[in-house]
């Protein structure tokens, strides 16, 4: 079974690690995302899927809300269609992201 999703939200980020509170800084944001439902998709690059544009550009605006001081932080909304054109060069692809392109997950 498929999820059909219309659209992805997808944030890329950058944020200084080597002071005790860059760190903390870093861990508040990540967990931003996670609390609000964003998949890991590798190391800090999460996305997550929606079925209306209103509610990505609605999560978008509570990601700008909740920016880090300090470092680069990137967001885009994709539609499914150019998501699915997402290709693997090397590693694979997460059980998330099989679903939203429509693969057949079995697991044993």
């Amino acid at each position: 079974m498929s999820i059909k999703a219309e659209y992805i939200s997808m944030i890329l980020y950058d944020l200084p690690t080597k002071k005790k509170e860059d760190l903390k800084i870093y861990r508040k944001f990540r967990k931003l995302l996670l609390v609000n439902g964003y998949y890991k998709l590798q190391e800090s690059v999460y996305f997550k899927r929606f079925k209306e544009k209103q509610q990505a550009k609605s999560s978008m605006k509570l990601i700008k809300d909740n920016r880090p001081s300090k470092g680069d932080v990137r967001g885009i909304i994709l539609t499914s269609k150019v998501f699915k054109s997402m290709e693997c060069i090397v590693g694979n692809f997460k059980v998330e992201e099989k679903l939203l392109l429509g693969e057949k997950i079995i697991e044993i």
